[in-house]
């Protein structure tokens, strides 16, 4: 007799929570219907739906693909029909015997070239089939992906899987965040960041900066428990959304168990993972001066040396800091039901090390989805799930206290209290006793009910929350030695308690009536309720009497801030949608948004939608003349979105500041802080987007062609005030407007589905064109101290400005420069992409993988500049008598302007705006599925071996350490291409075992 297997308490669990049925064979006959269901090109069909409809039994295939139906066979027919659904092929009956004892039944899936009856959650209402919505909404199948792939975060399940959406993993450190932009960036002041539901409920995503680099929300959740993933790139798709939705929506939809499955399943995977920093730190160089020569000399590495002779050291490489990193991962899921019912639920656990001293994060995920269907015409989904992470991160950056600061010492400083690092006294004993811990814990409740009282009319409601408590702690433990300076040494405790809470009530009605010649109706009303408060607490604190207590109470002298808001949006939506023979699509739809955002509670913004969809291949003409375009469809979507300002920022606020009585004692007053702005509107985005989706050669090559054209308007800009007025900050007002447009292509094709090979391939390409068309009178502004990134009027957004270098004369031993800056550079990537493909031998054995690339932008080598251009320890500064005159003036100088003017050395930047194109083999994954005999040995009904890894190779012309490290210097929405002692991304090769049973 079979058995189940579980491991450890999981036992006790579900033998309480699962119906005994689930987890017991049945007395008497027992008739075994097993199998593999998989595609043409031999390529595992993870989560399909089995079924015997007529006995009303179900299951899942598990991550091969494996199904298995076991059940009393007292009195039944001798055959049936067995029944293979999945959401992207063309379902699939096939007979099975219904003998006593195993049947073993394959079946083989049919892939959707263009899958138009496909549902779609993200932005829909009415008729939910792909074929009826009018703009493009991207799918990625999470559950097909994530158990061969080398995936650990959301973020890097995105990376390279929809076109113009890319995703910059900024840093190196395990635990980071990343960087997520759907059609380029749209706003100045505001976020760029796209909103997040899970299962319909928004979700609270939010990058918290840790010194030199961030750690996003989005990377708390657990890939292994999505089931898809559909985005929204911009405003035609996203008006549903409401405010805020004009920079995309990600739509998360987790696993579930299926009503009346009457079966239970589990998988088990278990992996582990080195990291290798595969980048060599550069040295640092000096050259020796005739004190730094001398026998009594503190400099060690020139004692005893001639005068000019060039020294260098390394002291991440010296003092060995770069390690190999670890990670372990475990995952748990298991789904059945029964009668009425069906459940989901699953844990997952994370624990990685990093390449840098103090840098490790410990996550753990639980999730619990039930469904039960009370009566025929009501379904209640309740989903549950719980996050707790523990991240600590590394010292990097620019910060002083950085790690990456190492390759910016002097080698003069190599045997004194410096010791070749950056500041005195501070050496990487010293920086990595410093930690940084973000502990957080998230609870993501939701509940919704489908309600169907009559055949033409349907309602949905839904209810949730993401409760969010984040705690963040920075410590410099107590210490003599100097290492930190100030108040620091002291031993000094900075702590930020934030809670981050949203709730969404979102109700939406759909009536459906057909009125003949074959015109359909379908009509749609909505309302949405979005909550949000935010709650934080900071203080910092020094003067530790030991380190063994090192909490903010622990300190003689400390300060406190705190700050709260609340943020409330009220939506009503409706939609009508005309359909003609299921192959005519006309649809017209608006939002009427209001937001707590505005001086006025009444202020509404109006957000309206129109769109078109026509199946041509489905008349009867196009079969005849274009069979070889089995499926064409053509679309076209305008629509409009809002984007609110922050809580109050249309109000008149005032600050706290204290004041002396005569008699001395003090008081609390108030200084003027911001006029506010009572006419302050929403920023208005409109999109117009048109494409075709088509299946070519009987399915065999697919293309998604999309063109799109975004405008921003009433842009949110913070305008500079007279300081007479007397107040200290500036109000925003609606000024600018700023333009993407651009194409986007995804092609997949089956190349050979030959009886023991099967190979898949396809591509993304994307183009995107972003420009600032207005600042509304506004001056030119900066994103930072140093002027280089500004937003100017006809250039894309952050562009890069600077002096350039106009003349070299050798003779008079100047290089002359532009007076004024000049544009040098798109910091915004012009072209982006991936190649992936799949290739499947023997039926058993199955390589993947996916190469990015990026280009047509700029980025800034801020590192080498800092190093040869502020502090001077580069090599081929140290070595520059070696190049050419000519050479020489035009990187180091002496500058100067056309009249002659000093002009410094290091606002001279031409050689260090490069190009920071790329082309990187991200993912390769081998996997081999064991023969049956082998899984039988662990008592599982399948198991898979995977090795893989991620950053596996990278081509560039980029001279820096990685073209895709970008330091978090955020101006509003932006976030410069700056790279600036930005900790590289490592490689990483993992082992995978998963087992069904």
């Amino acid at each position: 007799m079979p058995r189940l297997v579980v491991a450890g308490p999981a036992t006790v669990f579900l033998a309480c929570c699962v119906p005994a049925a689930a987890l017991c064979q049945p007395r008497g006959l027992t008739v075994t219907v097993s199998g593999t269901v998989s595609s043409q090109t031999h390529i595992p069909v993870v989560g399909a739906l089995v079924s015997i409809p007529r006995l009303a039994l179900a299951t899942y295939t598990n991550d091969a693909g494996v199904y298995r139906l076991s059940f009393s066979g007292d009195r039944l027919p001798q055959a049936d029909s067995l029944r293979v659904e999945r959401i992207g092929f063309t379902p699939r009956t096939v007979g099975v015997a219904l003998e006593p004892g195993p049947n073993v039944v394959d079946v083989i899936l049919t892939q959707n070239a263009v899958a138009l009856n496909e549902v779609v959650v993200a932005g829909t209402a009415g008729n939910q089939e792909r074929r009826a919505q009018a703009a493009v909404v991207a799918l990625i199948n999470a559950a097909a992906i994530v158990p061969t792939a080398p995936i650990t975060t959301v973020e890097q399940l995105l990376s390279g899987r929809v076109p113009n959406v890319s995703v910059t993993h900024a840093n190196g450190s395990v635990g980071s965040a990343s960087v997520i932009r759907a059609r380029g960036l749209s706003s100045v002041s505001l976020s760029n960041d796209p909103l997040v539901f899970i299962d319909g409920v928004r979700t609270e995503t939010r990058s918290i900066g840790v010194n030199g680099g961030a750690v996003s929300t989005l990377s708390d959740l657990d890939p292994w428990t999505i089931e898809t993933i559909e985005v929204v790139k911009g405003p035609a798709a996203a008006t549903l959304y409401g405010a805020d939705a004009s920079a995309g929506v990600i739509q998360i939809t987790t696993k579930r168990g299926t009503l009346g499955q009457r079966s239970f399943s589990q998988t088990l995977s278990v992996a582990t993972s080195t990291l290798r920093a595969h980048w060599t730190p550069p040295s640092n160089f000096a050259t020796c001066g005739g004190n730094d020569v001398l026998s009594t000399s503190p400099s060690t590495l020139c004692r005893g040396q001639t005068v000019g002779t060039i020294v260098s050291d390394n002291p991440l490489v010296r003092g060995d800091v770069l390690r190999h990193g670890s990670g372990n991962e475990v995952e748990w899921q298991g789904r059945g039901g029964g009668p009425g019912f069906g459940y989901f639920l699953g844990y997952g656990y994370l624990g990685e090390r990093g390449t840098l001293p103090a840098n490790d994060v410990r996550r753990h995920n639980a999730r619990l989805n039930f469904t039960v269907s009370p009566r025929r015409q009501l379904v209640i989904d309740a989903g549950f799930g719980l996050v707790r992470d523990m991240n600590h991160q590394a010292e990097v950056g620019s910060n002083p206290y950085s790690f990456l600061l190492g390759v910016a010492g002097n080698p003069l400083t190599v045997g004194t209290p410096t010791d070749g690092w950056f500041l005195s006294g501070l050496t990487a004993v010293g920086i990595a006793r410093i930690q940084n811990e973000l502990a957080s814990t998230r609870f993501i409740p939701s509940v919704s009910a489908r309600y169907q009282p009559l055949s033409w009319l349907s309602q949905r409601l839904t209810l949730g929350g993401d409760i969010g408590r984040f705690f963040f702690t920075r410590y410099f433990p107590k210490n003599d030695q100097g290492w930190y300076g100030g108040n620091a040494d002291l031993g000094q405790v900075t702590e930020l308690r934030l809670a981050l809470d949203s709730w969404t009530l979102d109700y939406l009605a759909d009536a459906r009536r057909a009125l003949g010649r074959g015109w359909v109706l379908d009509a749609s009303l909505g309302a949405q309720v979005i909550d949000r408060s935010v709650d934080s607490v900071s203080a910092t604190g020094y003067g530790l009497a030991t380190n063994a207590s090192n909490t903010l109470s622990a300190t003689a002298i400390n300060s406190a801030a705190g700050a709260r808001t609340t943020q409330r949006f009220v939506g009503y939506l409706a939609q009508v949608q005309l359909e003609l023979a299921n192959r005519l699509f006309l649809q017209y739809g608006a939002r009427v948004d209001q937001n707590s955002s505005f001086a006025s509670p009444s202020q509404r913004f109006y957000l309206p939608k129109v769109g078109v969809s026509y199946v041509v291949s489905e008349e009867s003409y196009w079969r005849r003349h274009v069979p070889w375009i089995n499926t064409l469809r053509l679309r076209a979507a305008y629509g409009t979105t809002g984007r609110a300002p922050p809580p109050g920022a249309a109000l008149e606020t005032y600050a706290n500041a204290p004041f002396v009585f005569n008699n001395g004692t003090q008081g609390a007053g108030v200084l003027p802080l911001n006029p506010g702005n009572g006419d302050l509107r929403a920023e208005r985005g409109t999109e117009l987007e048109a494409g075709l989706d088509a299946g070519m050669f009987r399915d065999r090559l697919s293309l998604e062609l999309t063109a799109f054209d975004k405008v921003t308007r009433d842009l949110l800009i913070q305008k500079p005030i007279p300081p007479s007025l007397g107040f200290t900050q500036n109000p925003f007002m609606n000024l600018g407007r700023v333009s993407n447009r651009g194409v986007e292509l995804a092609a997949r094709a089956r190349l050979l589905t030959l009886r023991s090979v099967g190979l898949e391939a396809g591509a993304t390409i994307a183009t995107l064109h972003n420009r600032l068309e207005s600042l509304g009178g506004a001056a030119p502004m900066t994103t930072n101290a140093n002027g280089l990134n500004q937003y100017r009027e006809g250039y894309p957004l952050g562009g890069f400005w600077s002096p350039h270098v106009r003349d070299v004369d050798v003779d008079r031993g100047v290089a002359t420069v532009s007076d004024t800056a000049e544009y040098g550079g798109n910091p915004i990537p012009t072209y982006q992409g991936a190649f992936f493909g799949d290739l499947t031998l023997f039926r058993s054995l199955r390589v993947g993988g996916l190469v990015e690339f990026r280009g047509g932008h700029t980025l800034w080598n801020t590192t080498q500049w800092y190093r040869e251009k502020v502090l001077t320890v580069s090599e081929r500064f140290q070595r520059r008598a070696t190049l050419s005159p000519n050479e020489q003036l035009r990187l180091f100088g002496p500058y100067a302007g056309s009249r002659g003017q000093a002009v410094a050395s290091s606002a001279v930047v031409d050689d260090y705006l490069e190009s920071g194109s790329f082309t990187r083999l991200r993912e390769l994954s081998v996997s081999w599925t064991l023969p049956a005999s082998s899984a039988r040995l662990m008592r599982s009904r399948s198991a898979t071996i995977t090795a893989g890894g991620r950053n596996l190779a990278l081509w560039t012309r980029y001279r820096g350490w990685d073209p895709e490290s970008i330091t978090f210097m955020p101006f509003g929405g932006l976030v410069a291409t700056a790279d600036y002692f930005t900790m590289p991304k490592p490689q990483r090769f993992f082992v995978r075992l998963t087992a069904g049973f």
